[in-house]
């Protein structure tokens, strides 16, 4: 303005409305173990915020913008940015279904966003604006059906966009990799979401960049969208002052992936040290970026690093390992040395049927379930002294592990388990029902993380097969599963919030369900 004097008189005269956004860019924060001392070097960044609201007359209005996890708390918000019991707090939440079509068509968008883009509009915004989905339909579903690529990418933009906008000296591929170690630390309390302190933040620093970080890179880790400085059944007195969780376990997931990413590229530089303490294991999701992240040498970059940290005999190595277990035996990798693993132990490992794990040997480990989906021995690790909770495998596998499995191993529960279709055909269920009762027993009971397309088909007539098609293309249209790749295979992957209901179908024997009548 050439007379920006008349700006501020019109201001101190309660005839400007102030638009004042971006409170948690203005200044570092000081990493500090002193509550006190956090609050105050807080308070004092924000010191041109609290004037401005303090000397704006009672005539005039103010929309004050930021992200809320800035502070530890709300009524520390309030307090440092003078907001009274006369102003009006709105917070923007994830979007439900009607949300997204308005948010979608007011910015006239064309195409639809795939159902595991969380409902948050600056994602749902990177999503678009970056040209991820530009067609519309169900072209613009399968464009990025994906999940580990889509997150993948969204992970990437985040970076570059605090970068950009807090100007730090760090490059986006520096600052995921900081993002990567705090969800790693993460992994090391007792719940996976944290908390991770100003401590944490500083660690992780100095652990990827080899220097000391200046008060503004700080601030740009902790603005990392979907850190909270509150979470529900947390108090706040228990917690260290500025101290931060992961709202969106998907988000923390997936960061996760960088350090195991790391351990696969570069066994030999990468300290498994950074792996003590680990006692939350890299789920699905993560485990997916992580193949995906790796390309077409994928399987010869696992082979390498497992033959790498299983000869080794510390706690931190042997946590690696079982992080790269999750990763061959979720994306179906080849491995084609033998693999000789120790005293690890695994929550859950599932055996998918198309891949040969027999190079696999699990020696003195514990898992708590084994999930069998194979018919062939050949196919099946070699487990020996090993302590497993619980094992479910088809009914046909039942003399494989009673005369193999059994003796070596000590096994508190064997389930086997397929769906008679016999039975139900003897009771005058049409063939039609047992197409979609197989696909709900193989996606939503057998397992609830996904199974592969060629599993739905198994106990069914080859005859079958065109039916089976069209009710899984019904059932992706209804929400009720998703079709995807990994690891170069076609997976169902179900959606948890239908599982009641398609255990319904076969209990209450829905013969005319809507799934099976849909045209």
């Amino acid at each position: 303005m050439e007379k920006p004097e008349k700006l501020i008189r019109a201001w101190r005269s309660g005839l400007v409305y102030l638009i004042l956004d971006g409170f948690d860019e203005l200044a570092p924060r000081i990493a500090t173990s002193s509550r006190k001392r956090a609050q105050d070097s807080r308070n004092s960044a924000i010191a041109l915020v609290r004037r401005l609201t303090d000397e704006t007359p009672e005539e005039g209005s103010i929309v004050l913008a930021g992200r809320n996890n800035y502070f530890d708390t709300d009524a520390e918000l309030h307090s440092a940015v003078g907001i009274n019991k006369s102003w009006k707090v709105f917070e923007i939440h994830d979007l439900d279904d009607e949300d997204l079509a308005r948010f979608i068509k007011d910015h006239g968008w064309a195409g639809g966003i795939p159902s595991w883009v969380p409902k948050k509009p600056l994602l749902i915004s990177y999503v678009k604006q970056n040209g991820l989905v530009e067609t519309s339909g169900a072209e613009a579903e399968a464009s990025i059906s994906d999940p580990a690529s889509g997150w993948n990418f969204l992970i990437d933009k985040i970076c570059e966009r605090e970068v950009n906008q807090v100007y730090v000296a760090l490059e986006a591929v520096e600052l995921r990799q900081i993002y990567s170690r705090l969800a790693t630390f993460a992994r090391c309390r007792v719940d996976r979401r944290g908390p991770l302190a100003f401590a944490d933040c500083r660690r992780a620093f100095v652990e990827v960049t080899g220097v000391e970080p200046e008060e503004r890179s700080v601030t740009a880790i902790l603005r990392l969208p979907r850190l909270s400085g509150s979470l529900i059944g947390v108090e706040a007195s228990e917690l260290e002052r500025g101290s931060r969780f992961f709202v969106d376990p998907d988000l923390a997931d997936c960061l996760s992936a960088g350090d195991v990413e790391a351990a696969i590229l570069l066994p030999y530089n990468y300290q498994p040290t950074t792996h003590l303490g680990v006692v939350h294991a890299l789920g699905e999701l993560g485990r997916s970026v992580v193949y995906c992240r790796l390309g077409e040498n994928a399987d010869v970059a696992l082979s390498a690093s497992l033959r790498h940290f299983s000869e080794q005999n510390s706690a931190g190595a042997r946590n690696v390992c079982a992080d790269l277990v999750g990763v061959v035996f979720s994306n179906f990798a080849s491995i084609t040395s033998e693999i000789f693993l120790s005293n690890l132990y695994l929550d859950s490992l599932r055996i998918e049927e198309g891949t040969n794990f027999s190079r696999f040997i699990f020696d003195t480990c514990a898992f708590h379930t084994v999930e069998a989906d194979v018919i062939s021995a050949d196919d099946m690790p070699i487990f020996q002294n090993c302590q497993i909770a619980h094992v479910r495998a088809p009914a046909a596998m039942s003399e494989y592990f009673s005369q193999r499995v059994v003796p070596h191993n000590q096994i508190d529960s064997l389930d086997f388990q397929d769906v008679s279709y016999e039975a139900l055909r003897n009771e005058g269920a049409p063939e039609d029902y047992l197409d979609l009762v197989s696909i709900i027993d193989k996606v939503f009971i057998q397992s609830k993380k996904g199974r592969q397309l060629t599993a739905v088909f198994r106990g069914r007539w080859e005859t079958r097969r065109a039916h089976i098609d069209y009710v899984l293309g019904v059932m992706e249209k209804e929400g009720w599963v998703t079709l995807s790749r990994r690891g170069g295979v076609d997976i169902v992957e179900p959606n948890m919030s239908k599982a009641a209901e398609a255990k319904a179908i076969i209990a209450k024997k829905d013969y005319k369900h809507p799934l099976l009548t849909s045209k």
